[in-house]
């Protein structure tokens, strides 16, 4: 795109452009690992990449439904070297991703494995912005020590994600030191994140030792508002689990949230069977479209955040209006 036919330019911010890739639903990508690098971008300057969805945009909507396989997915074939796998590798400043599927199933070979990497060059103030993604079936499958499962990992940069479901991740490494951790912010971290309407489920980790946790949002630095999230079934073997955990030095502000275990700022201990919330639980063919509102559900509403300042929210996953003043918790 920076190309002479193109915009002649790698500079958005000098050019003042915003760069759109419209992705299309022509079969699953498949054809390797991908980088983001090398644009200049500012705020106002970003990469946007999406899936089409709109009658001014393509004829039909290319976008997922909520489900596995229903519109543009990235399923790299990739063999990972016995080292860290990203799907995606973030190392610009301003970038968008919105609507995509981002599925692991056919990675080989990873000591740590994940669907995306905040990388650590990124600025503190950078915006990640991540909506209506669904990350799934994120296994590592090599014994190098440590190892582990991340769905998102930010070394540095302010990650912004809304409308998303992650689930199905399986950390298998018995290793001293190997975790699994849905969203995970690194030590060094200095950004400040939001996380609006997320659900989480099934994110275990096989280990066999004593030193190998689960966690699901994992605040090892930096601050990070979480508001409206679902998490739940996040375990480990050897019961060293949490679905919200803060590290020393680390701040995490929660309101509205609901887990399967004591560590939510607002419902706790909604256990299972899940099926009672979710239209399909079963392995591979997940449908986590609530079946009913959160208020039946847990007992509770989410926050209205349709006019927030740093992350309004205003639809759902699929693209439907939520209620104006008692949004349901989570993706959906």
């Amino acid at each position: 795109a920076s190309d002479s036919n193109h915009l002649n330019s790698s500079d958005l911010v000098a050019s003042n452009h915003q760069l759109l890739l419209a992705l299309y639903n022509d079969g699953a990508m498949n054809d390797g690992l991908i980088t983001i690098d090398g644009w200049t971008t500012g705020a106002s300057n970003y990469l946007r990449i999406f899936t089409p969805t709109s009658a001014s945009e393509v004829g039909a909507s290319q976008r997922h439904d909520g489900t596995a396989g229903s519109g543009f997915r990235l399923v790299p074939t990739a063999d990972g070297g016995g080292a860290t796998v990203h799907i995606v590798d973030i190392m610009d400043d301003y970038v968008r991703i919105e609507g995509v599927e981002f599925d692991g199933s056919n990675v080989s070979n990873a000591r740590w494995m994940g669907a995306i990497g905040l990388d650590a060059s990124l600025s503190p103030t950078a915006e990640i912005h991540l909506d209506q993604l669904v990350l799934h079936d994120l296994s590592n499958v090599n014994t190098g020590s440590p190892g582990g499962t991340w769905g998102i990992i930010a070394a540095q940069g302010s990650l912004r994600i809304s409308n998303s479901l992650i689930y199905d991740l399986d950390g298998n490494n018995n290793t001293a030191g190997s975790q699994t951790s849905v969203i995970r912010w690194e030590s060094g971290n200095t950004g400040t994140s939001y996380i609006h309407n997320l659900t989480i489920y099934d994110a275990k980790n096989n280990s066999s030792n004593a030193s190998a946790p689960a966690r699901g949002l994992d605040v090892d630095a930096s601050t990070v508002y979480a508001k409206n999230v679902a998490i739940f079934d996040v375990i480990s073997t050897n019961g060293s689990e949490a679905s919200f955990r803060v590290g020393a030095g680390a701040t995490l502000n929660q309101s509205n949230n609901v887990s399967s275990d004591a560590t939510a700022v607002g419902v706790q201990n909604k256990t299972g069977p899940y099926g009672i919330y979710f239209a399909d639980v079963t392995a591979g063919s997940e449908d986590l479209h609530l079946l009913d509102s959160s208020n039946a559900l847990w007992g509770s509403y989410g926050a209205d955040l349709d006019g927030d300042v740093d992350l309004p929210v205003t639809q759902d996953i699929d693209g439907e209006a939520r209620d104006a003043t008692q949004p349901d918790i989570g993706a959906d």
